[in-house]
This record gives C-alpha cells, structure tokens and sequence, in this order.
C-alpha cells in the first residue's frame, strides 16, 4: 500500500471516506481492509473491519465508514491481501473524532437577525449543544445526549416528536424539521405532510441529510444519494441524476441540490433561474459544499473557495485573496 488517509480530525459526524491508493500485489489483490481501533479498545474481541472497494475514477480503494461513534482518537489500519492469501505490511493512519452526539462536550448557543416568529430567542439555559440548523422562521440545536431542542416556527417545525433520542445529526428546512438517528434512520417533523413524512420514514443505512425549501437530500452509507419532497414550479430538485460517482457530500439548497463526489467534483441539479446549478466547468479538488438559496460555494482542497449563481447582494463574490480556509 502506497498511501492512505493522511491524520484526520472529524468534528461533528460520525461518516468519513476512509482510502487506501497506490495497491499493488505480485499475486493479485482480493482484499483492500482497515481495522478499526476504537479509543477505549481493551484487546479483547474483534476489531470492526471496513472493506474497501476500488474507484476507477480516483484509482484507488475507499468506503464510507459510519462507526465512529465515540469521540476520542481512532487507530486505522489498512491491509491489503493478495490470491494467495498473503498480507501487506501494515499502513496506519489516526482519525479524532469530536463534536459527536453523546460525547458529553458541547457549548452554547447564539443567534440573530429576522426575530419574526421568535427564531432568535434562544431557549435559556440552553447548554451542551454540539450542532446546529436555521430554517426560515425556526431553529434546531442537537445537544451532546442526543436529544434535539427547536424554537420559533409558523406550525410545529420547532417541536421534536416526544421521545427522539439518539440524533447525531439534524437539518430545518423552510417549515420543516429532520433528524438523523444513530441506527440510520431518518425523524421527519412538521406540517402534517405525507410528501415530506412518508419517504423520511422509509429510509435506512442514511449517513447525512440536508433540507431545503421543500425538499430534502440523504446521503446514504453506500455513497448514493436520495431525495423527496416537493419539485416546486417543475424546478426538478429532487430528480437526482441516475448517473453519479459515491458521493461524500450533500447540500440542499433552495430549490436545487449540490452534491460532492469523491474524484473531488461537484454535481448540481434542480432550479437554474441564477446560474446555481450551472457548476464550474474547471472546478476539482473540492473537500467542502454549501448550497444557499439561489447560490452555492465550494472549498477546494488548497484552502481556496469558489462560488457561483445569484449575485444580488453580492454573495458570491468570494473576497480577494481569501486563503487557507
């Protein structure tokens, strides 16, 4: 094995791409692995493995690992195993997880801006919040044990279910709320609306979800993508294209989606009034998305950003020399 994952630091989620390049065998490969050294690992038991499988479009080995489910500093490492049944020599790589639902860690929470519907006013003696998501008129806070706490709101978009427990992660779209739950499972809350409800409930094996106007995104741990909701004027939002590389990634915008491959591109799709889902031809080497409501950014992988789509107040208008983001 040539290379792996370089030390990483994971704040806030428990999926990342684990990769392993440069494989080569006498023998052939049958088997590209990572063990996984959980931070209180007492050497009795198995280690959790993760099988990688190989992407012809970054040459290399990958999989999306979703167990790192307690904070602390996780030892990965790669083995690649030959026909013959032989083992490489061992590539390790360190991955420290932070931020995670459960954790114990967390601080507190501010806001401000348009107070309409009380999506400012802070709950008091709101602590240990460990994530955080702004709808159009209400707010969500996921609090270290795993519970999630909202305010402000038109109808019950702000009220999650009695008994929600075990989220890792949550997204407030414009009057609707979702939860991630540790088991993959996906809380859906809001309006009355089977078009939002029923397709949330449905779903298994979610790493990441994201909400938009009146859609909502999930990445799943297999690297595909599923969207549902509502393609508001024809916009198309929740078409996802039937022909992506794993992606990594996800962001729901307004009315338009954006998703990250894992080759480092950028694939768009839904409502194109402003150029949003027009992605830049020259774009690559990208590690982060954002999607707004009628524009997204990109950070690439030299710490630069990119943006494009509606301009109107100047919101993609990157600042010159903007680096080492």
């Amino acid at each position: 094995i040539g290379s792996v994952i370089p030390d990483t630091l994971l704040i806030g989620t428990n999926a990342l791409l684990l990769w392993a390049q440069d494989v080569v065998a006498d023998a052939g490969i049958s088997n590209v692995f990572c063990l996984i050294t959980p931070p209180d690992y007492n050497g009795q038991g198995d280690l959790p493995q993760a099988n990688l499988a190989w992407n012809a479009g970054t040459s290399r080995y990958e999989v999306v690992y979703t167990g790192f489910t307690e904070p602390g500093t996780y030892a990965c490492t790669f083995y690649a195993q030959d026909n013959n049944g032989s083992l490489s020599g061992a590539k390790q790589s360190t991955v420290t997880v932070s931020g995670l639902s459960g954790s114990g860690a967390g601080g507190t929470v501010g806001a401000w801006g348009d107070n309409t519907k009380g999506q400012t006013n802070v709950p008091p003696g709101l602590t240990n919040a460990v994530a955080i998501s702004a709808g159009f008129y209400h707010s969500l806070a996921l609090k270290a044990d795993g519970t999630v706490i909202g305010w402000g709101g038109i109808t019950n978009e702000a009220a999650p279910p009695t008994g929600l427990s075990n989220v890792t992660a949550i997204a407030a779209g414009q009057a609707f709320s979702l939860a991630l739950r540790g088991d993959g499972t996906v809380q859906y809350f809001g309006p009355v609306d089977p078009v939002m409800d029923t397709p949330a409930r449905a779903l298994s094996n979610v790493a990441a979800i994201s909400a938009g106007y009146g859609h909502a995104v999930a990445l799943k741990n297999d690297g595909t993508v599923v969207a549902w909701g509502y393609n508001i004027g024809g916009s198309g939002e929740t078409n996802v294209p039937s022909v992506l590389k794993p992606v990594v990634a996800i962001s729901a915008g307004g009315f338009h989606s954006l998703v990250l491959q894992n080759d480092g591109t950028v694939v768009a799709w839904g409502r194109n009034s402003y150029g949003q889902t027009n992605v830049p031809p020259d774009l690559t080497n990208v590690v982060a998305i954002a999607a707004g409501g009628y524009h997204n950014l990109a950070l690439r992988g030299d710490g630069t950003v990119v943006a494009w789509g509606r301009n109107t107040s100047g919101q993609t208008n990157v600042p010159t020399g903007l680096s080492n983001v």
